[in-house]
């Protein structure tokens, strides 16, 4: 039986212009993630960390090179919008809910936009353990517009955990949480990894939270310089 990587990319160059002229955001960089891993990228501001993520959650296109999902290719827009709503959940600095809706619903909300089988009250309760899970029980009934930082950090992981997706992307997910929190967060991210086989990948500046990854892959001006397990200087 052939494996597949989770996610595939080969020999991506990222080229995009700015006020200042044009900028190389990724340079040839190729890289697996397996399913049922994390990968932790790291790098300073500018070193290319979020346009890697944009390009491995097809929220952008390459202006060189391939990007596989599960042994696919993404290529063409239909192609990719599919593999990204059914394959792929990022998790975004800027959290992206909607704010009247209540917590509970912003978790389910890839089941209000498919159309699967899985009937409402199935779909609620899968999405109140989920919130359970991240210490959101009793905030369940509260709209989204009502939390703090934090708390709308953990719903957002709510929701992307809630798609059960094939490849999880976050990008700095525990840039709103304390110490204790983040460390949780960490615990709960990774062990998806392991629990439901999907590959995690997370950005991120906190060495404890890069050195919980199975990987640490490491950039440099758009390029990847070193990959290490859980080894963040």
């Amino acid at each position: 039986m052939t494996t597949h990587p989770a996610v595939r990319v080969r020999d991506i160059v990222l080229d995009y212009h700015s006020s200042r002229g044009p900028v190389r955001a990724l340079d040839h960089v190729s890289l697996d993630v397996e399913a049922a891993s994390s990968t932790a990228v790291v790098g300073r501001s500018g070193s290319g960390k979020s346009s890697l993520i944009a390009v491995m959650g097809l929220m952008r296109s390459p202006s060189s090179g391939e990007v596989w999902v599960d042994g696919t290719k993404a290529e063409g827009i239909a192609r990719r919008a599919a593999l990204r709503s059914t394959e792929i959940s990022m998790v975004f600095q800027s959290f992206h809910l909607e704010p009247h809706l209540t917590v509970v619903e912003n978790a389910m909300l890839h089941w209000y936009l498919s159309s699967g089988t899985e009937r409402w009250g199935e779909a609620r309760r899968r999405a109140m353990g989920v919130l359970d899970l991240l210490g959101l029980a009793g905030l369940r009934e509260r709209r989204a517009a009502d939390l703090s930082g934090g708390e709308r950090q953990r719903v957002a992981i709510a929701r992307a955990l809630f798609a059960r997706p094939r490849i999880l992307i976050a990008d700095e997910p525990t840039g709103n949480l304390d110490e204790t929190s983040a460390a949780t967060i960490c615990d709960i991210l990774y062990g998806a990894a392991k629990d439901s086989g999907c590959a995690v990948v997370v950005v991120t500046h906190d060495r404890v939270v890069a050195n919980g990854a199975d990987r640490v892959v490491h950039l440099v001006k758009g390029s990847i310089t070193e990959e290490a397990a859980g080894e963040m200087p």
